[in-house]
């Protein structure tokens, strides 16, 4: 079996020997970040943006690369070339909005966020980081309220319900969080991650029984959901 750090060191000789081979290249980048070689990746990322400058699967390694490195303005920059490529992906906007979180301008990164999800309505990435957003902004009541309008407009979302939950749950509104999971469970039974909030709010609640009985309940809707 060959390690990751042998198979990194094979694909260096080959991309040394050929420097024009851009599929062996980014699949080296595709190593080191994975074994958090963050700077040499970000080299070879940018080596090959420029022997296929356009490319849309390279400008997302290079975005993704930018913000592995925690560089902001970089990766907004790559955004915003995706997007300007293609301003029908929302995965760009998902991509801006990130690279505006980076940056702590969570304003910004709403907008983009609302955008993806104008795109794919009930994405679920966009959504959870939209929240988070609204979550450093202090927005929660605010946020409560749009994830029960998003759950409604999207035909019952159990995501939408699940994070409204976890909301409440932090705003210690355990009655209300409670019934928010319940709801995520009714809609989406085989979703265990509902199960393991309501475990947390019932013990909260000091509801050891209801507690244990939502995790057995979780436990077999993912083993459910693995066969």
């Amino acid at each position: 079996r060959v390690s990751a750090s042998m198979a990194t060191e094979l694909l260096k000789d080959v991309v040394r020997m050929n420097q024009k081979d851009v599929a062996s290249r980014m699949q080296l980048v595709e190593l080191l970040l994975r074994t958090d070689q963050t700077e040499q990746a970000l080299k070879h990322a940018l080596a090959a943006d420029q022997q296929v400058p356009n490319n849309l699967k390279i400008k997302q390694k290079l975005f993704q690369t930018y913000v592995a490195l925690g560089r902001s303005s970089e990766a907004k920059f790559v955004a915003n070339e995706l997007i300007a490529m293609d301003d029908t992906n929302p995965l760009f906007y998902f991509y801006s909005g990130s690279a505006d979180q980076l940056a702590k301008n969570h304003e910004l990164a709403i907008v983009n966020f609302d955008k993806a999800m104008e795109l794919k309505p009930g994405a679920l990435e966009p959504m959870s980081a939209k929240v988070r957003s609204m979550i450093v902004l202090q927005k929660l009541d605010e946020a409560v309220q749009w994830l029960g309008a998003m759950a409604e407009e999207l035909g019952n979302n159990p995501a939408a319900y699940n994070f409204k939950g976890e909301i409440l749950l932090a705003q210690s509104k355990n009655t209300e969080s409670l019934a928010a999971f319940e709801k995520a469970i009714e809609i989406s039974p085989e979703w265990w991650m509902p199960y393991r909030n309501k475990a947390i709010v019932a013990s909260a609640m000091h509801n050891t029984e209801l507690a244990k009985s939502s995790l057995e309940a979780g436990i077999k809707a993912s083993e459910g959901a693995a066969r």
